[in-house]
């Protein structure tokens, strides 16, 4: 089982490091997230993300700034490369597969343990979102991190290891609040409340560090929040109100007023089906595993043991908390879910390695197979869709900006995009050299970019297809020109 599963993990790392680094960045939010953590590094600011909006050099007021810090650090020492500004939610995923691999082991023993690392590692979603310059990857980690502690902390029988569990709890917590906010508190907790409620353990509540806890949480949280509101008074108020509280209640963008973008809209329920998306494939197998099982011993939903057990207990109390607190909101995504996933990919792999219950040979090989193809299917998804597929020409021009500014001709110019404001690819590519300007008509465009290069999206162009300019390149959805005077 461990020569298997390590083999497998491996395959799945290698060719996630080979595509981190090889794939440009899809706008808008990996562009962005990447452009801000470069500006990190640039300017050595490392308290405050900044980036371009609306024209205007600003601060971020929409996350709080440990993943753009992460990114920052990596890019100061590897260089603003896709590679360095991914790398922080790879090792984020490194980090949870490698705690729920020390619970189940401490749990169910080292076959169930290499089993769940490897079901999680070559989990779709997982494995995707593992090598994506987002901020959700490392709230995953804090999230699982404070779950993980907790369920520490119930297995443990020593007064000291539920000490250092207990603290580790709120350690996450803090780095949850640093990630993204009080979200990370919510999602946590319940979980662990479900869990507390359901098996009756309130006497455990007490045992708790209650007084170290807390002064680390606020140790680790609190410095940041009390800096950048003195640099940036009213950040509080925009990032606690409407961007966590009201977010969460509104049906609209507009209703909580996101000041950077459209938002993401969905029919409250849809978490349930990214629920499902977020453990494919695994949740599949599980359901494929039911009517294996030998009568009588697969595990009934209301059985007192089930949900007492640390390890099914809390996967149950996990996979239908966090979805249940999602499908009360229009604004859930489908990574929202993937801290359920290392939960789904334990009880699962503990159902598989429990004697007696199915045929393990039986399944295992399926299971390898499945395991291998994984990576590569999510591999060949992600490159057709970046150099063949709808990326190519609205999600993904940097494909394109990379050409520019390898091409040697155009070594001195500027980069003026007509009619708006350029994608945040092209300031992540180009950098200083993209000339950041509001939205204008075309004809304002061609007058004020006489001396650079013009880049002018497919649908600006005139019915009748003539610009007085040289035409430099065609790529997808944009066009360049040469600049009209030298």
């Amino acid at each position: 089982m461990k020569k298997t599963c390590l083999s497998i993990l491996f395959f799945a790392i290698a060719l996630r490091l080979a595509i981190m680094a090889f794939t440009p960045l899809r706008d808008p939010s990996e562009s962005r997230y990447a452009v801000m953590a470069k500006n990190m590094s640039l300017t050595d600011n490392f308290l405050v993300p900044h980036f371009y909006h609306e024209g205007e050099y600003q601060s971020f007021d929409g996350k709080p700034p440990l993943f753009f810090q992460a990114a920052g650090l990596v890019v100061e020492v590897l260089g603003p490369t896709e590679f360095a500004v991914r790398l922080p939610s790879f090792l984020a995923a490194l980090g949870i597969v490698a705690m729920v691999f020390a619970l189940v082991r401490k749990l169910r023993g080292s076959s169930t343990a290499w089993l769940t690392a490897m079901l999680t590692g070559t989990s779709l979603l997982f494995y995707i979102f593992s090598g994506i310059s987002l901020t959700d990857m490392v709230l995953t980690l804090c999230i699982c991190g404070a779950l993980f502690s907790y369920a520490f902390f119930c297995a443990s029988e020593r007064r000291r290891y539920k000490t250092v569990a207990s603290l580790a709890l709120f350690f996450w917590l803090g780095a949850g609040m640093l990630a993204k906010g009080p979200v990370a508190i919510v999602m946590a907790g319940i979980p662990i409340f479900l869990f507390i409620v359901i098996n009756k353990r309130w006497k455990e509540v007490s045992k708790h560090s209650w007084i170290l806890g807390p002064l680390l949480f606020l140790l680790v949280a609190a410095p940041w929040y009390i800096l950048i509101e003195r640099q940036n008074p009213g950040f509080l108020k925009y990032f606690f109100i409407q961007e966590n509280f009201q977010r969460f209640l509104s049906s609209t963008p507009q209703g909580y007023g996101d000041k950077y973008g459209s938002g993401h809209i969905f029919p409250k329920g849809m978490a349930l089906i990214w629920f499902v998306a977020a453990n494919t494939p695994w949740l599949v197998l599980l359901g494929l595993m039911l009517p294996k099982f030998r009568k009588g011993t697969f595990p009934r939903l209301w059985s007192r043991a089930l949900w007492d057990d640390v390890l099914t207990g809390m996967a149950l109390c996990t996979a239908i908390g966090i979805t249940l607190f999602w499908c009360l909101s229009n604004v859930a995504l489908v990574y929202y879910l993937l801290p359920t996933t290392p939960f789904v990919c334990a009880f699962v792999a503990d159902l598989l390695t429990r004697d007696g219950w199915v045929d393990q040979r039986r399944f295992m090989r399926w299971l390898v197979p499945v395991a291998y193809l994984m990576p590569i299917g999510a591999t060949i998804g992600l490159l057709l869709s970046t150099f063949f597929g709808v990326y190519t020409t609205a999600r993904c021009p940097g494909i394109l900006f990379k050409e520019l500014r390898s091409n040697p001709e155009l070594a001195e110019s500027r980069f003026y995009f007509a009619g708006g404001k350029p994608p945040y690819s092209a300031e992540f590519y180009l950098g200083n050299r993209v000339h950041q300007n509001i939205a204008e008509t075309l004809e304002e465009s061609l007058e004020a970019s006489k001396h650079d290069i013009l880049l002018v999206r497919k649908k600006q162009i005139p019915k009748e297809g003539i610009i007085p300019r040289r035409l430099i390149t065609q790529k997808g959805h944009w066009f360049v020109y040469a600049p009209e005077k030298h």
